[in-house]
């Protein structure tokens, strides 16, 4: 269908129909960055093909639909749909309409509180050298109860590639050993045992079965500063993001978002760091994960594998962003010990 739709585009649009015989002609300087691959234009940026819709197209709409309002799209903010819709797609005043798509969002307008700042110095941890080597574990409580008997999520971020697991429980009746298992099961048998987890001051980490399973696996359990439960910055935003994301897509009675922890954990994992320049997934996988954007684009390919050609494979992509994310730990590290050293100077 959608294969069908951008055809039909190709033939009909003035715009694509000059860019196509300037693209035959081989001789105009706007073709540049233009391809032309089983008769539809692509775009070239940075080794990645973007396929080329007219300015006009009815497509933007889907596009843009899929990029912001799907489930693992999480109705993110207009740099990171911008971003999801940037690595696929490419029209004329392309970052206008999605900013416009963004702003109109009646969703968004509904679900999303203006953001705040807490006041006070906090206490952060230490900026972690290498992924998962310290994990922030923190629980949202007093959700509606949902048919399967939950009522409270626990969220467990990595600190230096903010990817996140969300897994929903039952929060009164979680014992010690129930949140141990929520972390091997969310954590440990993904990603290996952490050298430090940072949570909240819940008794299930003070309890003597919880913390004896840390000692053994050798990780080191720090609790947050006393009286300064937002050093914690990094689990906070996690539960804030989660907490929003799921607000765009539950039901009246809100008795449903158990459902849709999943598409919304995707959606994180999947949004690029305005930091790091890539998402959480990259960070850790080394590629971006497969959307139902990139299905439009293997149909508008007929299978995709030249689109594909002549960029980063996964390993290259894999050892920048590890390289990436150890350059911005010690930048990150370095910018929170300048600012020790001018508070004890003070």
């Amino acid at each position: 269908m959608f294969l069908r739709a951008l055809r039909a585009e190709h033939r009909r649009s003035e715009y694509l129909s000059t860019l196509k015989q300037e693209l035959l002609a081989t001789q105009h300087h706007r073709t540049e960055h233009f391809r032309l691959v089983s008769n539809i234009i692509w775009r070239v940026a940075e080794g990645r093909y973007q396929v080329v819709l007219a300015p006009d197209s009815p497509l933007r709409e889907l596009v843009l639909r899929e990029a912001h309002e799907a489930p693992a799209a999480g109705h993110t903010g207009r740099d990171k749909t911008l971003d999801r819709v940037r690595r696929r797609f490419w029209w004329p005043r392309m970052d206008l309409d999605v900013a416009e798509w963004v702003k109109t969002c009646v969703t968004c307008q509904q679900t999303q509180p203006r953001q705040g700042y807490p006041a006070g110095l906090l206490q952060p941890h230490s900026v972690p050298s290498r992924l998962w080597e310290v994990v922030s574990i923190d629980f949202v409580t007093g959700l509606p109860t949902t048919e399967r008997g939950v009522n409270a999520f626990a969220t467990f971020t990595c600190k230096l590639s903010k990817m996140v697991h969300v897994v929903p429980m039952a929060y009164n009746d979680s014992s010690a050993e129930v949140v141990t298992r929520m972390f091997m099961d969310a954590v440990w048998r993904l990603h290996g045992a952490p050298m430090k987890i940072v949570c909240d001051r819940d008794p299930r980490f003070r309890d003597a079965l919880t913390q004896e399973f840390m000692r053994l696996m050798g990780v080191k359990v720090a609790s947050t500063t006393p009286y300064h439960p937002q050093s914690d910055g990094q689990a906070e935003r996690s539960n804030h993001t989660v907490e929003r994301m799921l607000r765009c897509y539950v039901a009246e009675n809100q008795e449903d978002w158990d459902l849709w922890v999943a598409p919304v954990e995707y959606a994180i994992n999947d949004s690029k760091s305005a930091v790091t320049g890539f998402s959480p997934f990259e960070l850790v996988y080394g590629h971006a994960p497969a959307t139902q954007l990139d299905l439009f684009m293997d149909a508008a390919l007929e299978g995709g594998a030249k689109r594909r050609k002549g960029g980063r494979t996964a390993a290259d992509k894999q050892g920048t962003a590890h390289q990436l994310a150890k350059q911005f730990a010690q930048q990150l590290q370095a910018a929170r010990d300048e600012v020790c050293n001018w508070l004890s100077s003070v």
